[in-house]
């Protein structure tokens, strides 16, 4: 724990000098800091990160049915062994190829890239994720340059990038019909009022679809889609029903961005929030949403400055929230207790 309490306190120094001067060097340094720490951590580190060194060293395979899907996964896996078969150097690599477009992206789109990348270490779809998801982060940090390259009319690249990112984890290909949904504008207090249902449903409803089809499909006693996963921190939260933390400070973030701002990725955060809030209570679903709602990280910093000092009160209460749950929760990402790389196979 101590190593993250540090993390922390080393990005919230940078996020506040570069609140008020840039300094591409400073943001740099806190990339370079997260990156060796996620490069150099143990195999134990990250609930996923030893089933994936086991397919690295081909000590176990794939399933047939994601090798032909998510083929690009598995080129990258060759083509890192041609290099080294070190352990070190599997976690060191994809490490940095998940972390790195992500960080250059952030350079490039936020207004306040230390404070996006505040943002990025607390929230729960971000750093400890990242050392736990390795393909499904991979994927992310590619689907965000899609969307990218779609809203600048660059519809070849949005296209590259988006296959690469199916080839590693085919649930990537849910952000198609999202490229095209999000050009259309929704008025805003139209919008106000389906984040508030959005919220309610997902506070009052708790809807489990994968349980719902349980019970339709029981004529089917095969059936397991999903059965026995949980989400990666609603069992562990411990007040409504471990949702004020997935939804309160999403929801936030959201109304902000398409309140004040408005603009394409406002518009992905706030259609990812909706489709987390209703389906929140569901095992693992939320994790399709994640290539929306990673926007958070640049909608806020982006918008910060322009709020009321009441907004911005209010954007700090869901910060606080979030600082608190990723320090006094445990992480059930498997991220703690950190140590670095001891051992291998």
């Amino acid at each position: 724990m101590l190593i993250y309490f540090l993390i922390f306190f080393l990005l919230l120094v940078l996020c506040l000098i570069n609140y008020r001067k840039h300094s591409h060097i400073l943001y740099v340094v806190g990339c370079a800091l997260l990156i060796i720490v996620a490069g150099l951590r143990d195999i134990s580190v990250g609930n996923d990160l030893e089933a994936y060194v086991l397919q690295f060293l081909e000590i176990i395979n794939r399933t047939v049915d994601k090798e032909s899907i998510e083929i690009i996964w598995g080129i990258l896996n060759d083509s890192l062994r041609v290099i080294s078969d070190d352990v070190r150097w599997f976690i060191f690599s994809t490490s940095f190829l998940s972390l790195f477009p992500l960080f250059l992206f952030i350079f490039k789109n936020s207004k306040q890239p230390s404070f996006s990348l505040l943002l990025f270490f607390i929230i729960q779809i971000g750093f400890c994720f990242y050392m736990t998801g390795l393909r499904q982060s991979l994927a992310m940090s590619l689907t965000v340059w899609a969307f990218y390259f779609f809203e600048n009319k660059k519809y070849i690249f949005s296209s590259v990038f988006l296959a690469l990112a199916v080839g590693i984890h085919a649930s990537a290909i849910f952000c198609l019909p999202f490229l095209f949904l999000l050009k259309v504008d929704i008025k805003k207090n139209i919008s106000v009022i389906i984040l508030a249902i959005s919220v309610l449903l997902g506070f009052i409803f708790r809807l489990d679809i994968f349980a719902f089809f349980k019970q339709i499909l029981f004529l089917f006693p095969s059936f397991n889609f999903y059965e026995g996963y949980s989400d990666y921190y609603r069992e562990m939260i411990p007040n409504f029903f471990g949702l004020f933390f997935s939804i309160v400070p999403l929801s936030v973030f959201a109304y902000f961005g398409i309140t004040k701002q408005d603009d394409y990725f406002s518009r992905v955060l706030f259609y990812g929030t909706i489709l987390n809030n209703v389906f929140a209570s569901t095992p693992q679903l939320p994790r399709y949403f994640m290539y929306f709602t990673i926007f958070q990280i640049i909608v806020i910093p982006n918008i910060y400055k322009k709020l009321s000092n009441i907004n911005k009160t209010v954007v700090l209460f869901a910060i606080l929230v979030l600082i608190y749950y990723f320090f006094g929760v445990p992480y059930i990402t498997g991220t703690t207790p950190y140590k670095f790389y001891s051992s291998g196979y």
